[in-house]
């Protein structure tokens, strides 16, 4: 054991869990943000796969990879944008959208790609010189950028005005509105915001740790071709159930340290529409916060706590359901 545990080996384990966390940490930060505004962002994985897609095609054809990266984050933005108009003015049901985003992301790159390079397959193979430059011979330039991002966004969470409104516009939208903020703008530009951190982290798969996007056996999957091992020349395209199942693991804080106290403190921070609210509070129901509609209930303490907890009940549902699918 003492043998195989040698500075070398160490080395490179570093250097391959770097390269192997960084769409995840870009997909879970933008997660984070959507979620802390009140949105569940379900449609991670299909984000990335818009950027991962739009990224390949962009930097074949204008060979820069920066455009590239431009051009898929820009795209995650605007899907992302559909999904917010989508789960936040028509109130559609989050988890549904974001699985049929998902679900619509899984098969329009294979209809695109078909139309452009006659290939249902795969884009075209992208020369290593126009991929995101490697420093080290190891480390992108998307690595670094997702490990610098750790530090900003605890910054902007709870250090800056803006992330105080985010986190106001999840936790306590009636007290945010009241004290004049608008909560359904804050809503739209934090999903946005979660639809182009998640789509840099597409793009740098097919772009950064691959040179191109393919599809294979109606599964999507990213096909390594920069010298690695072949046992490891494809991958699945799980990267954004993964990103939300740390993220809740994480409770949706950028500091891990923090999920035990998260736990026992925190209130259920979003319902989505179609939970049972008060028919009469139209407001609320905008807001999509959880109003207790005590008509025929009585005064029966068991009866208030279980429609107190009625919301925290859905919302673990939901996560399981996640978890298990």
């Amino acid at each position: 054991m003492g043998d195989l545990l040698t500075p070398t080996f160490l080395l490179i384990l570093l250097f391959s869990t770097i390269r192997l966390a960084t769409p995840l940490i870009f997909a879970a930060f933008g997660g984070m943000f959507s979620e802390r505004a009140g949105v569940i962002n379900i449609a991670l994985e299909g984000l990335m796969l818009a950027g991962a897609f739009t990224a390949a095609v962009v930097t074949y054809e204008l060979s820069n990879p920066y455009l590239g990266l431009l051009s898929g984050m820009a795209v995650g933005g605007l899907v992302a944008l559909i999904f917010a108009v989508a789960v936040i003015k028509f109130e559609a049901d989050q988890v549904v959208t974001g699985f049929a985003i998902s679900l619509l992301m899984l098969g329009l790159p294979a209809v695109i790609s078909s139309r452009i390079y006659d290939s249902a397959g795969s884009t075209q193979q992208i020369a290593k010189e126009f991929l995101l430059p490697d420093y080290f011979n190891r480390v992108s330039l998307a690595s670094i950028l997702a490990i610098a991002l750790v530090p900003v966004c605890w910054y902007v969470l709870y250090k800056t005005p803006f992330g105080l409104r985010i986190r106001a516009a999840g936790e306590n939208p009636e007290a945010a509105d009241a004290a004049g903020v608008n909560v359904i703008r804050l809503r739209y530009i934090a999903v946005v915001l979660s639809g182009v951190l998640a789509a840099a982290g597409g793009a740098y798969l097919s772009i950064g740790q691959s040179s191109l996007f393919t599809r294979h056996d109606r599964r999507t999957r990213l096909h390594r071709s920069r010298g690695v091992d072949p046992c490891q020349m494809e991958t699945d395209p799980g990267a954004g159930r993964m990103s939300l199942l740390r993220l809740h693991r994480g409770s949706r804080d950028p500091d891990a340290r923090r999920y035990q106290d998260a736990v026992r403190r925190r209130r259920p921070r979003s319902i989505h529409p179609n939970d049972p609210v008060c028919p009469d509070d139209h407001r609320a129901r905008r807001l999509h916060r959880p109003v207790a509609c005590t008509e025929g209930v009585g005064d029966s303490l068991p009866k208030r706590k279980l429609i107190e907890f009625l919301p925290r009940i859905a919302r673990i549902t939901r996560i399981q359901i996640l978890i298990f699918v």
